[in-house]
């Protein structure tokens, strides 16, 4: 008799940074949980091949889904989230979704923020209830930290105006690129994330805790030469973190 299978999924919904985008040695946090996955389905078949099948155990099978979207708000993920979520589900495994959103929420534009922190809220509360209802486990991940002007300068010195992605980036474009984020939205849409943990049953995924497990001290570490895209180092770190720490991929996940 064949062992049974157990099916993970997860869902990983945002922005660019969920894309992959400044990670110039394994295209983000999502593609590297996924070569992982890879990893545990290809041991965990070898492990119930080489068994007596009617003692073996359950072969596991984990789908990572790569949603992230460049420049995406809660507003498109709102759009979005149910058909894109529906289409790839499968009936009976165990299901997981994490959202990335609020570094282009915060974004000022007309003195205001592009997508009001009420506004934030109220558009995640709808997709986590959705959730909820559908027994799917949900996890937000808090915004980084995102540089200052002069903090750019400082991650662009010795990189002859060169982003990490190869694509020339200046001085000018750095500043500008931090002056239409504030650090003062960072903390107060963070703060909203963990209103919501406390209203619903979810998880918050907190920098601190990211950073500490990987023994990263500064927070700029993590930054690519724009001052808010996650680095190679932040994905890695990222990464780390999910599957180590929290363990998505465990069997008590």
């Amino acid at each position: 008799m064949k062992p049974p299978t157990d099916l993970r999924q997860l869902f990983c919904f945002g922005d660019s940074s969920t894309a992959g985008e400044s990670d110039i040695e394994h295209a983000g946090w999502v593609a590297r949980l996924s070569s992982s996955a890879i990893k545990r389905n290809h041991q965990s078949n070898n492990t119930c091949q080489s068994k007596d099948e009617s003692t073996s155990p359950a072969i596991l099978d984990c789908r990572v889904y790569g949603l992230g979207v460049g420049g995406e708000t809660v507003d498109g993920l709102l759009v979005r989230f149910e058909s894109e979520y529906l289409y790839r589900k499968i009936n009976n495994s165990r299901r997981l979704v994490i959202l990335q959103y609020g570094i282009n929420d915060i974004v000022i534009h007309k003195n205001k923020n592009k997508v009001p922190v009420d506004i934030f809220k109220s558009k995640l509360t709808k997709v986590i209830q959705f959730c909820l209802k559908d027994k799917v486990s949900v996890a937000l991940l808090e915004l980084q930290s995102i540089a200052t002007p002069q903090q750019n300068h400082a991650l662009n010195e010795g990189n002859d105006g060169k982003g990490v992605t190869g694509e020339g980036v200046t001085g000018e474009d750095s500043v500008r690129a931090s002056s239409v984020r504030r650090m003062q939205d960072v903390d107060l849409y963070n703060r909203a994330l963990q209103e919501l943990k406390h209203l619903y049953p979810i998880e918050v995924y907190r920098w601190q805790d990211i950073m500490s497990y990987s023994n990263i001290t500064e927070a700029r570490e993590l930054l690519a030469s724009d001052g808010y895209h996650l680095n190679s180092k932040g994905h890695k770190a990222l990464a780390n973190y999910l599957e180590n720490c929290v363990g998505i991929f465990d069997s008590n996940s």
